[in-house]
């Protein structure tokens, strides 16, 4: 009996610098799939000024299209290149919809990441919006899709919760594993030890959460310096709280960083990352803190429990109170144990998070998809 090989779309609806993880994770994933011969391209809607951005990211070919051709698009660019899946990135979107509707017009298997937007938090934030969409399209395009990809199984406890049966490929995101990131930036010590916050700066993220454990605790040797694109105008309600605490002289904000090189700086001169947030379904910047040798602390509402068992980190409870009691025995380690969780964090990664590692699972899930037979491990099918 012959198989089919796979010829993957990859469908998102944006990949600009600012709109968050799963820009950077899905060319990552291409570029993993493009290694071992496979076909995959990227279809997205995104604006032409996010060029440079995608040249960083070294994808292999992306098809901007306006939103208001994108379903014709689609249709015609499958068909042409004989795609045999989709795989759609993300919920709620006109173009999400729309690539629905192509999987089901031309009858390609459909695989869905929701990447966390299935999340009791996610759902509850702009709680009206989505209850719209979600009687409009949103709830019969899931009960489409024929395989969800989920990164945990804290996100494969959403899809259920929610009364989706189908099967669910747990798939973690991965990193792009640096090298001698510590020996790109020898300088000398600086005044205050750093702790580092690169993410979006979105109320998700928790940001607030730390600002109130900072004004308790208002340690004089260290200070906080916070990298990432503001989201909905969050920042200046992040500004405003550290400035009625008188934390001014604490906390840096840098902006967004997207070059590798600057990126990796930022690490090289972090002592610990910290990261409160209040749902993710990965956390990819945890996972390139780790690679950087940087000690993570981040809650239980982000799967990370790895970070305990390989004494990497700490994985505590959301929460001002937790926060403090995390950030109260970090910044009291020797330099010696900080350097040796460094060590142990970088090893889990190269273990379970290189994009070989996950381009190798996704593959197996493709075949899957496409010939039947025996699920791979990573499919959990009740």
């Amino acid at each position: 009996m012959s198989t089919a090989n796979p010829r993957i779309l990859q469908a998102i609806a944006e990949m600009g610098p600012d709109t968050g993880g799963p820009a950077q994770t899905v060319s990552s994933l291409c570029r993993g799939l493009s290694s071992k011969g496979i076909f995959n391209k990227i279809f997205t809607s995104t604006k032409n000024n996010s060029s440079s951005f995608l040249a960083k990211n070294q994808i292999n070919e992306l098809f901007p299209f306006l939103k208001s051709l994108y379903q014709k698009e689609l249709q015609c660019f499958c068909t042409n290149k004989n795609i045999n899946i989709i795989h759609s990135n993300g919920i709620w979107l006109p173009t999400n919809h729309n690539t629905v509707k192509v999987a089901r017009q031309l009858d390609i298997p459909l695989i869905v990441s929701p990447h966390g937007m299935l999340s009791p938090w996610a759902l509850k934030y702009k709680y009206l919006k989505k209850r719209l969409i979600w009687s409009m399209y949103q709830q019969k395009d899931l009960l489409a899709t024929n395989v969800f990809c989920a990164t945990s199984y804290e996100e494969t406890k959403c899809i259920r919760d929610l009364g989706y049966k189908q099967p669910i490929a747990i798939i973690p995101n991965g990193v792009d594993i640096p090298h001698k990131v510590k020996n790109l930036l020898k300088i000398s010590p600086p005044s205050k030890k750093n702790i580092l916050f690169l993410s979006r700066i979105h109320p998700v993220k928790g940001l607030l959460t730390l600002v109130e454990a900072w004004g308790v605790l208002q340690p004089e040797e260290w200070q906080v310096t916070i990298v990432g694109p503001d989201v909905c105008g969050h920042r200046e309600e992040v500004e405003m709280a550290i400035k009625q605490k008188n934390l001014g002289d604490s906390f840096n904000f840098v902006g967004p960083v997207y070059d590798n090189i600057k990126k990796a700086e930022l690490f090289a001169k972090a002592d610990l990352f910290v990261l409160p947030t209040f749902t993710e379904n990965f956390g990819v910047a945890i996972a390139e803190a780790l690679a950087n040798k940087v000690p993570v602390i981040t809650t239980k509402a982000a799967p990370w429990e790895d970070l305990e068992s390989y004494k990497c980190g700490w994985w505590i409870d959301v929460g001002v109170k937790p926060l403090i009691g995390a950030l109260e025995v970090a910044m009291s380690i020797s330099n010696e144990e900080q350097q040796a969780m460094g060590q142990r964090g970088k090893a889990l990664v190269m273990k379970k998070y290189s994009w070989e590692t996950i381009a190798r699972e996704m593959i197996l899930v493709y075949d899957w998809v496409l010939n039947s037979g025996t699920p791979p491990e990573c499919v959990i099918t009740d």
